[in-house]
């Protein structure tokens, strides 16, 4: 029997936490997937997921923390957080190379599907799996965790369950309009020297592990990384967002 697992969160486990699981469930060996994304990608990303589960910084204060020392990052660093399991003999690891298999055009989906799981005839539905929030949103949600007695997941889950999709819309238009000299944007260059050293030694240490052969491609992206977000100081000063984040807050409380 084979059990399939599948959790963000695993990407914080150690090997010591895997065996625990292994030895649970009675498996022989566990076949670790480990979806590699581009390092500024993956953190921008893993920062609104951040958001959506409390947290308050904002994306330069999250980038700038991790970006003091990339080379002791887990987030920008994959092979700081993937490189014991090598040595486990207990654990199998597919490292499955994300910017290189969307350059080419392959679904991630199907290459996971019959490349690691060996399974056969299987096709992707089209459409995103899980819909990413408009930046707007994030920003608003942060402003509802900092006001809030209680920033956590469930604040993000009774956003969604009391505001219609329209009303978000209209969410969206709001902080747009009125932090509209907020709007910023923080850029990554392509050239970064320890992007470079970072691809090396996933290259070199992890090489044996990938799922596919991206020969001299560039396993990352090899693009300036450019993201947008709000200052702090445009929404704090929006009395019409300071409104209509009291009034979320007190439906929710209600």
């Amino acid at each position: 029997m084979s059990l399939l697992l599948s959790s963000e969160g695993f990407s914080a486990w150690s090997p010591e936490r895997f065996h625990a699981l292994r030895v649970g469930v009675n498996a022989h060996q566990i076949e670790l997937i480990h979806v590699l994304r581009d390092p500024v990608e993956r953190l921008a990303s893993y920062w609104a997921e951040e958001v959506k589960h409390g947290k308050t910084e904002s994306l330069p204060e999250r980038l700038a923390r991790e970006l003091t020392n990339p080379y002791a990052s887990n987030l920008l660093n994959p092979a700081l957080g993937l490189r014991p399991f090598l040595r486990d003999p207990k654990v199998r690891l597919h490292l499955v190379p994300y910017e290189y298999l969307s350059s080419c055009g392959r679904d991630l989906f199907e290459h996971i599907a019959t490349r690691v799981l060996n399974l056969e005839d299987v096709k992707a539905k089209p459409g995103p799996a899980n819909e990413r929030l408009p930046l707007e949103i994030t920003e608003f949600l942060r402003f509802l965790n900092m006001h809030s007695a209680t920033p956590s997941a469930a604040l993000r889950l009774a956003f969604m369950a009391r505001t219609s999709p329209r009303e978000r819309a209209d969410i969206v238009r709001l902080v747009s309009a009125e932090a509209r000299g907020a709007h910023k944007r923080l850029t990554v260059p392509a050239d970064a020297a320890f992007l470079r050293h970072i691809e090396t030694r996933v290259r070199q240490e992890l090489r044996n592990s990938f799922t596919c052969d991206p020969g001299s491609a560039s396993v990352f992206r090899n693009t300036t990384h450019s993201f947008l977000y709000y200052a702090d100081a445009g929404l704090w000063l929006s009395g019409a967002v300071r409104e209509k984040a009291n009034d979320i807050l007190g439906r929710i409380a209600a």
